[in-house]
């Protein structure tokens, strides 16, 4: 269990059950009098609801009261001490029969809440629950009740117990509590404590009126996650100076309260923990109650919710791949409260430095070891911090790797880990497609050459239902990407809703072939969350003909890319834009009856802006499998650097006794293969008899980023 160190406190008015000694002339009246005031206090204070009788007024003793005479022996009850106990007091010149109501002196309330509420139903019985002075030990004794904590948690801070008193001569004096907090054993409904949980010794009462405790935690309070607890108090007071008792209640909440007595000093047995009405029976040496519960109130906060979670369970994550987590943490109360976030980062880890941000205003910085968020959630509010670690090249496969997240609200504290698995799952629910608008589209290849024997024709589209007019407009930053030199030519498309642009490559980038990246961008140039583009490229050469749906990848959420100066780092991981397809699977016709297939695939991994990419090229063996299940392996069958390309034939890629031989005439097979994160096609000729162009399937997928241009839009 977790302690935090900060706490606010309540004012509020705490009122006295405790009976005023009277002298015995005209006693009856006046004591029946300010018994009833005390319990309608009661109501009003501590909004107890249901009707209370003066089942309190006590019993004249047998015998006479002498002022000055000692306690002889500790009481199980208030009414036991009042019928049969020989008390201290003071002279009647001293006494008054008004009730002296004092109200505690609090600071600021604004974070504090009544958490839990057990102050209805009083049962007009009082039990002991006092350690007494040294040679009395046989009769200290404690008395305990539970409660149920509901999601998210709770921190408790105040404990407010209803009581009385009876003076032996010492007054209130300055008594201490002993909180034990316990959790619970047993079916709901009949719990008994079990493992002590927290301990607060000797608790100085912030308030103690007439035996009505207010006790503010030491240490910020106690945390708890949902679940049933158990609380034990115990007064610490001689009984020379008075004995102090708990109220009863007339009704059952959760399980009945206990009680115990480990000397066993009055004969009861219940040297356990025992329920209030099977302490000795009724009338039998016990409490000789029937009232199952304790009236008590518990305040504090509600505990700070907290959720980390990383993406994507379909990403390969492998060393010198990148994981995104993200945190949440809300603000459950009832008021603004200062919160912070610490995320401390395993060996294997290193945070991806500018990669934070966040939904709510607050400095959030990563370091190598550490993400930091600091600033002030509303009442219920929360913040989405999402930032990038990077794994380490060292780290073993299959390694287990957790990050440790901690918020804090108003001092309060809330774990979260989010762990990480480095593992390449078979098959990936990869979210990247070319059937479905996105915020960044990637056309794998195009090419046109002087004179127009070649060309490709592209097209976007902005699918948004808002209005068409300039305030809604889509800015779009175009890249063309030489595949050969990887260096880019750009322009900006502006897109009101509906609208369309289509161009060829001839116009732009003429006698070139590449592949064209297209990203949704606000009126500054940063990438943005804009799920609305759609695009298809329409390639006519002398070898192929036919168009394919540009692969789309879909914001999920506004946290798309870090800003640093004129550049900005997209981050392709799941939290940002989709992952990156990193291994491909491609069904083939037989080489022997197609000569000239070709695999093309693009790279979306590293800087534009220095014309430095990567992840299109092969990765590893390949596998090849013809209809029969039959499969050969192969290497370094697609190569290049930010385009890669691979041509199909009965020799390649290269299998045993040769790929013509594996896939036969009339049959078709299918290749398997690893790149290093990247889209592509597979394009058949034109003069096959079944020809075309179509997008790669994907199986597995990685976190990348690629960095490009920010520049404010031109059009």
């Amino acid at each position: 269990m977790h302690r935090t160190h900060k706490y606010l406190t309540l004012s509020l008015l705490a009122v006295g059950l405790a009976m005023l000694c009277l002298p015995l002339a005209g006693r009856s009246q006046s004591v029946t009098n300010y018994w009833n005031h005390t319990l309608q206090t009661l109501r009003t204070s501590f909004g107890a609801s249901a009707a209370v009788s003066n089942s309190k007024t006590p019993v004249t003793p047998a015998s006479p009261i002498v002022a000055g005479q000692a306690q002889k022996r500790p009481c199980l009850s208030y009414a036991e001490c009042m019928r049969t106990q020989t008390q201290t007091v003071e002279s009647t010149s001293s006494r008054t029969a008004t009730p002296t109501m004092r109200r505690a002196n609090r600071a600021s309330t604004e974070a504090i809440m009544t958490l839990y509420d057990q102050t209805n139903n009083p049962g007009g019985f009082d039990i002991t629950y006092q350690d007494f002075e040294a040679g009395l030990e046989p009769f200290d004794n404690e008395a305990a009740d539970d409660f149920v904590v509901p999601a998210p948690g709770w921190q408790i801070q105040r404990i407010e117990i209803l009581g009385s008193f009876i003076d032996n001569g010492g007054g209130l004096g300055a008594p201490t509590i002993d909180v034990t907090f316990y959790s619970a054993t047993g079916a709901p409904g009949n719990t008994l404590p079990n493992a002590v949980l927290y301990t607060f010794p000797a608790v100085t009462p912030a308030a103690n009126v007439n035996g009505n405790f207010t006790l503010d935690l030491p240490g910020g309070g106690a945390s708890f996650p949902p679940g049933t607890y158990w609380m034990q108090l115990q007064v610490n007071y001689p009984i020379a100076g008075g004995q102090y008792f708990w109220v009863t209640r007339a009704v059952q909440s959760n399980s009945g309260a206990v009680w115990r007595q480990p000397g066993d000093g009055n004969g009861t047995g219940a040297t356990n923990f025992t329920r209030l009405p099977d302490v000795g029976g009724v009338g039998a040496g016990g409490l000789g109650t029937t009232n199952p519960d304790l009236l008590f109130r518990l305040s504090g906060t509600l505990a700070p919710g907290l959720m980390a979670r990383v993406y994507d369970p379909a990403i390969c994550l492998e060393p010198g791949g990148l994981v995104a987590v993200q945190a949440t943490l809300t603000n459950p109360n009832n008021s603004s409260q200062p919160s912070s976030l610490v995320a401390t980062l395993p060996a294997g880890l290193t945070g991806v430095a500018g990669s934070c941000t966040t939904d709510v205003a607050g400095p959030c910085t990563v370091n190598a070891g550490t993400v930091t968020w600091n600033g002030t959630l509303a009442a219920g509010q929360s913040v989405n911090i999402f930032y990038r670690a990077r794994i380490g090249a060292n780290v073993a496969p299959n390694a287990q790797l957790c990050i440790n997240n901690v918020g804090n609200v108003n001092g309060f504290m809330a774990t979260a880990p989010a762990c990480v698995n480095v593992v390449c799952p078979v098959i990936g629910n990869i979210g990247v497609s070319d059937q479905k608008a996105g915020s960044v589209l990637v056309f794998p290849y195009y090419t046109s050459t002087i004179g127009g024997a070649s060309d490709t024709r592209i097209s976007i589209s902005n699918t948004s239902a808002a209005a068409p007019t300039v305030a809604n407009q889509t800015y779009v930053h175009l890249f063309l990407i030489d595949g050969l030199t990887c260096q880019q030519a750009d322009l900006f498309l502006c897109l009101t809703p509906n609208a369309s642009f289509s161009f060829k490559a001839s116009e732009y980038d003429p006698g070139n072939t590449g592949y064209v990246i297209a990203v949704a961008v606000n009126n500054q140039g940063v990438p943005i969350q804009n799920n609305v583009l759609i695009g298809n490229a329409f390639v006519n050469t002398p070898n192929f003909a036919d168009n394919y749906g540009a692969e789309s990848f879909w914001a999920n959420s506004p946290s798309v890319a870090s800003v640093s100066g004129s550049t900005a780092t997209l981050f392709f991981d799941g939290a940002g834009y989709d992952p990156v397809p990193k291994q491909f699977a491609v069904e083939i016709q037989s080489p022997v009856d197609v000569a000239g297939q070709q695999i093309v695939t693009a790279s979306l991994n590293g800087d534009l802006t220095a014309s430095s990419l990567s992840g299109a090229a092969q990765v590893g063996t390949g596998q090849a499998f013809n209809e029969k299940e039959v499969f050969g392996s192969f290497s370094a069958f697609v190569t290049g650097g930010c385009q890669a390309r691979g041509i199909i034939s009965t020799t390649s890629p290269r299998v045993p006794n040769g790929l013509g031989t594996l896939i036969k005439t009339g049959q078709a097979g299918s290749l398997k293969f690893n790149v290093g994160g990247a889209v592509g096609l597979i394009m058949t000729p034109r003069t096959a008899a079944w020809k075309g162009i179509r997008t790669l399937h994907k199986t597995q997928a990685t976190a990348t980023t690629l960095t490009i241009p920010v520049f404010i839009p031109a059009c």
